[in-house]
């Protein structure tokens, strides 16, 4: 799906990005969240651990994107 967003000009620089439980092996299995960077999300921020990634990551985000 994120493939066919970034397809779409009105939204190529809209920031995608998942998050959560994304798998039962946990983080230790880096190529998986590299495979969804690659895919087209801007960041993957994995279970709690990535909470703190995530505000982070919306903090810097440009004035009035995704608020």
């Amino acid at each position: 799906m994120v493939r066919k967003l970034r397809a779409c000009d009105e939204l190529r620089a809209t920031p995608i990005v998942i998050g959560g439980k994304l798998g039962i092996a946990g983080v230790e299995h880096g190529d998986r969240l590299g495979a969804l960077v690659d895919a087209g999300f801007d960041a993957v921020f994995e279970d709690s651990a990535g909470i703190v990634g995530f505000h982070d990551f919306v903090r810097a985000l440009p004035s009035g994107v995704g608020r």
